[in-house]
């Protein structure tokens, strides 16, 4: 009889797909800023990220967990490989918002706002309203999805690993449940929520949904993966391009149902494929890159295109907002690769090392 293959150590083809994610969420808020209605579907691409971080979790953790691997020497790595680069997407933030005080004169808060959104920020408390008024972090909007990265992980940890599959299985209904809500009322034709419903539109509950769906149902694909393996394979050249092709879209190219069939059979289908063969030579350096890129990005593209913009709207006021998108989108990636190369990796090196005698040791990829 012969042994099973062992599992390839990292998935390198899933890089390339979060880089490609990244890239397009920040194409979005440009577009915002441009007033442009492209890239409106790029919001779908953080229900892929969570997809694929259920998958990779339950890849790396779920046998090791369930062997008996402590609750913290699994959950204290994924802090370290999220919160520095949580702090500095903090930090940029509240020096935004200082520089826009300066150079414009005006106040987005007060100062006693200022600080408490400072400090719920820097421990990850979301600010919870019941139609979510106001963005869960102010200073840096997109912190709302690594606080339900982070919930995941905990209720992953504790409840799930260990779990019989058959329990995910509420979890990711329910989550499908709320998601239908979210995406009736920001892709339907009649995107106003009556005022008792509004909380499916944007908030807690709607983006709980959304981690309930994607993440778990990345867990589930993770633990079927022999039965689904005889399922067909999309060709992985062509995974990037359908990415593109659905985060391109401009709005109400895809109504709610579609957008729901996008989240619950092509993004698997992408996984799928993606995890059935990791990608090398010049294809698996670009992947690599844009893995790599793709966390410092997603965090701190907000405030970097927000200070870029201001900055050159000021020292050339009359440049049109196609030459700003030039400078300032390849300003945010290079800014994301600065602060991998020369704080994050290193960071997460310190912080590693020092856990060396609690037996949490991480291991970090060479720059």
């Amino acid at each position: 009889m012969t042994s099973a293959a062992p599992k390839p150590a990292h998935l390198n083809t899933l890089d390339g797909l979060r880089g490609i994610a990244a890239v397009s969420v920040m194409a979005f808020h440009w577009n915002i800023e441009a007033g442009s209605t492209w890239f409106q579907h790029s919001r779908l691409a953080v229900d892929l990220f969570f997809l694929m971080s259920g998958f990779v979790l339950a890849y790396a953790y779920d046998d090791r967990l369930k062997a008996g691997l402590p609750f913290w020497a699994f959950f204290v790595p994924r802090l370290i490989r999220l919160y520095p680069m949580i702090l500095i997407g903090i930090g940029f933030g509240a020096a935004w918002f200082t520089l826009d005080w300066l150079i414009t004169g005006e106040k987005t808060f007060t100062a006693p706002q200022f600080v408490m959104y400072l400090v719920m920020n820097l421990f990850m408390i979301p600010i919870v309203t019941w139609d979510q008024d106001i963005a869960m972090f102010p200073l840096n909007l997109v912190l709302w999805s690594l606080f339900f990265e982070l919930l995941a992980y905990a209720v992953y940890g504790l409840l799930f690993a260990k779990a019989k599959t058959r329990w995910l299985f509420p979890v990711i209904i329910a989550g499908a449940a709320g998601v239908t809500g979210w995406l009736v009322f920001n892709f339907g034709h009649s995107p106003t929520a009556p005022a008792d419903l509004s909380f499916l539109k944007q908030g807690f509950l709607a983006d709980l949904s959304r981690i309930s769906l994607s993440f778990f149902l990345g867990v589930l694909i993770c633990r079927e993966l022999p039965r689904l393996n005889s399922f067909p394979s999309i060709p992985v050249v062509f995974l990037p391009l359908i990415c593109l092709l659905i985060f391109v879209q401009p709005a109400g190219a895809f109504n709610w149902w579609t957008c729901l069939f996008v989240i619950l059979i092509v993004f698997p289908s992408i996984l799928l494929s993606a995890v059935r063969e990791n990608i090398g030579g010049h294809y698996g350096a670009v992947s690599k890159f844009l893995g790599d890129i793709s966390y410092p990005l997603y965090v701190t593209h907000l405030p970097v295109m927000w200070a870029m913009r201001a900055v050159l709207h000021t020292l050339f006021p009359g440049l049109p907002i196609i030459w700003l998108g030039v400078v300032i989108l390849p300003g945010c990636v290079l800014v994301a690769y600065f602060l991998l190369r020369f704080y994050d990796l290193p960071v997460r090196r310190f912080l590693s090392q020092k856990l060396k005698p609690l037996s949490l040791k991480v291991r970090v990829p060479a720059e």
